[in-house]
């Protein structure tokens, strides 16, 4: 396929991989800039931290999991991830309410 999915930019092929990493990198400082908005600001800022550490939980929880069977770290891992999903659904709908008078034709 000529456009690589969403998960190759955390996979291990190279060049796929690549692309991705360079398309985030072009969208990062639009993202940055746009923060300009001070009470989507202010929530951004809330949400952030949230994510952080729910993030930080999946990437210790997972592995802990799967090496040692354990019930709870899974559950843990789970919960996490529902949140960094409801997280960046709230982000977006963030985006939806900043433009919401903006038309594309």
């Amino acid at each position: 396929s000529p456009i690589p999915p969403v998960s190759y930019a955390i996979g291990v092929w190279e060049p796929q991989r690549l692309v991705w990493q360079a398309i985030m990198l072009f969208h990062f400082p639009a993202r940055a800039l746009m923060g300009y908005f001070r009470r989507s600001f202010t929530i951004k800022i809330i949400l952030f931290p949230i994510s952080f550490f729910a993030s930080l939980s999946t990437a210790a929880s997972y592995p802990y999991a799967t090496t040692h069977c354990s019930t709870p770290a899974y559950i843990s891992f789970c919960i996490c991830e529902y949140i960094i999903v409801a997280i960046n659904s709230f982000y977006y709908s963030m985006v939806v309410y900043e433009f919401h008078s903006e038309w594309v034709e």
